[in-house]
């Protein structure tokens, strides 16, 4: 099909070409953006997944660390409370050790031990000097040297986990007996066993050395499975903390920093991205629904937008056979009715006309009626033609991609501003750190300095300063003068936040937020805190306002000190308390 068999076809009406116009005007934004939320949708989806498999296996390190180290704790505790026994008695040992065993069932039974190797006291009543097989003679050997000692995790004969721990009995300064104790670990087992995350996650429990410790898997755990040349094994065993995409799955491990064992947790990644492979699909629907709706405005609004043309164009033909008898009934007050107007007060003329001049003129009246209804389609037809001309202008697509979305957000930033400083401000106020505050600012806004290359010098008197204050707003306050320094210094320069105790408004902090900026002129300065005042061409003036309004609102006072070409001082002062 060649270009003029299309413009036959597709193009020969002019309501076609509306059509075609409209639904290029109105399908591309809705494509662009629908690609565009989707991709971020995605990006979202996935972040949050990763983010959450990371939290997960976060909370099972510190369970199971919390697990391992509480038995180490009761234990060190009961080695203290015999060596602490004025009579030290056997009967006495064996009743510290039963009340243990009886308090904290992890414990399968505790064993205190003369430094002979012999049998002191048992938690098991019916323990014999027989039992003294029972123990690793390693845990005593080194206990004995008067060092702790705590095993690899065992498997016992009965299939659950467990381990050896052995202290020493210090008493007046010497070793004078071991303390042996028999952990049970079932509750590692559970704490893996009890985690579900669809059908192909599992989380993995590795010792320091690669051996497998816990998995739903039992006849894995059974076989000592080694997985020291794992990858993802190594890598947290290396002490790393973090969830990944590694072809078909996701991993994400943490280390128990106090046991040395490595927590890790495995997913398909089509299982775990399932809700995003389901919301692209959704999203696909709508657009496409979206594009179908938008065909059927185009077409229906290209028809209304020619019908008073069609009108226009029969009335034309009336006159062009000589008919003058015909005026359109126009009800429009637009350019098209005025040009409705134009023409029916032609038409009038023109049969006015008839009766003192000869049919001829007719006809020149006719030439004259087209060229005035060409003239006022100029700038219709123009307008029409502007967007399919500069369709493959990828420039122009570009700044139309990135400057709807930018304006619609900066008049949403607009309304917001408005909003929140029209309305009432009820605070919050808590302890908050300065210098945690500072810093997650700064950490915020890093990636924006260094693209403009300045540099925010934070310095504090003490790391203690606690600020009494609602968190949210003062954090606004910090963050809108730190954005007012940056605009202001432009590249190439540096914010100083100097956070000290405010010696002449007791209870009360002093932050200096200082930039080598352009600085702010005498008058300008005088009124740089005025609702509706900016010195910049966008934006409503109303940021440092609200700014004095906060601060106000806490008690504090903020001021400015500000010379052209030096630069700007912002000073706050905020009520404080100190850490106890």
């Amino acid at each position: 099909m060649d270009r003029k068999t299309i413009k036959r076809f597709f193009l020969d009406k002019l309501w076609k070409k509306f059509a075609f116009f409209l639904l290029l005007l109105i399908t591309t934004p809705i494509v662009l953006l629908g690609y565009f939320l989707i991709r971020e949708g995605e990006k979202a989806v996935r972040k949050s997944v990763l983010t959450n498999y990371r939290e997960i296996v976060g909370r099972v390190a510190d369970e199971v660390s919390s697990l391992v180290e509480t038995p180490k704790e009761l234990l060190l505790a009961a080695s203290q409370i015999i060596s602490l026994s004025a009579e030290n008695s056997s009967w006495d040992q064996e009743t510290i050790l039963v009340e243990f065993t009886l308090r904290h069932p992890m414990f399968l039974r505790m064993i205190s031990l003369d430094l002979a190797g012999n049998i002191m006291a048992s938690s098991n009543l019916q323990e014999a000097d027989s039992a003294k097989k029972n123990y690793l003679q390693e845990a005593f050997d080194i206990a004995k040297q008067g060092e702790n000692f705590f095993s690899q995790i065992k498997i016992a004969e009965e299939h659950f986990p467990f381990m050896v721990m052995a202290v020493p009995v210090i008493k007046e300064g010497e070793v004078s007996a071991v303390l042996l104790a028999e952990v049970n670990l079932q509750n590692i087992w559970d704490v893996v066993d009890a985690i579900h995350i669809g059908k192909s996650g599992e989380i993995s429990i590795v010792s320091d050395t690669g051996i497998l410790v816990a998995n739903l898997d039992k006849k894995r755990v059974f076989s000592n499975e080694d997985l020291s040349k794992n990858e993802e094994v190594q890598a947290v065993l290396r002490g790393e903390y973090q969830a990944v995409e590694k072809k078909d799955y996701i991993y994400s491990y943490k280390l128990a920093q106090s046991l040395g064992w490595g927590i890790i947790f495995k997913q398909t990644k089509e299982e775990a991205y399932f809700f995003s492979k389901t919301m692209k699909i959704q999203s696909i629907i709508i657009l496409f629904l979206g594009e179908l709706l938008a065909v059927t405005i185009s077409v229906l609004l290209s028809e209304i937008l020619a019908l008073p043309l069609k009108k226009l164009l029969r009335q034309m033909q009336y006159v062009s056979r000589g008919d003058l008898d015909h005026l359109i009934d126009n009800q429009r007050e637009d350019e098209i009715g005025e040009l409705i107007d134009t023409f029916n007060d032609m038409v009038t003329k023109l049969k006015a006309a008839r009766q003192k001049e000869r049919l001829a003129a007719v006809g020149e009246a006719s030439l004259r009626i087209s060229h005035e209804f060409k003239n006022s389609l100029c700038s219709i037809k123009s307008f029409m033609q502007l967007f399919p001309r500069r369709y493959n202008d990828k420039e122009f697509i570009e700044k139309f991609k990135k400057n709807i979305p930018k304006e619609m957000e900066r008049w949403e930033g607009l309304l917001k501003e408005l909003s929140e400083y029209t309305k009432d401000i009820k605070l919050v106020k808590d302890n908050i750190g300065v210098k945690r505050l500072i810093d997650d600012l700064v950490i915020l806004l890093r990636e924006q300095c260094e693209e403009r290359d300045i540099y925010i010098d934070v310095q504090i008197n003490r790391e203690d300063f606690v600020l009494y204050v609602d968190r949210e707003r003062i954090r606004e306050v910090l963050l809108n003068i730190l954005l007012n320094a940056i605009q202001a210094i432009g590249n190439d320069g540096k914010i100083s936040v100097l956070i000290s105790e405010e010696t002449e408004l007791k209870n009360h902090l002093k932050i200096e937020i200082i930039d080598t900026g352009i600085g702010i002129g005498k008058e300008d300065k005088e009124k740089i805190f005025e609702p509706f005042f900016s010195t910049k061409k966008s934006g409503l003036g109303l940021g440092l306002s609200f700014c004095k309004k906060i601060v106000e609102l806490h008690s504090g006072e903020i001021s400015i000190n500000s010379t052209i070409g030096k630069g700007t001082t912002f000073k706050l002062l905020l009520p404080s308390v100190k850490k106890i």
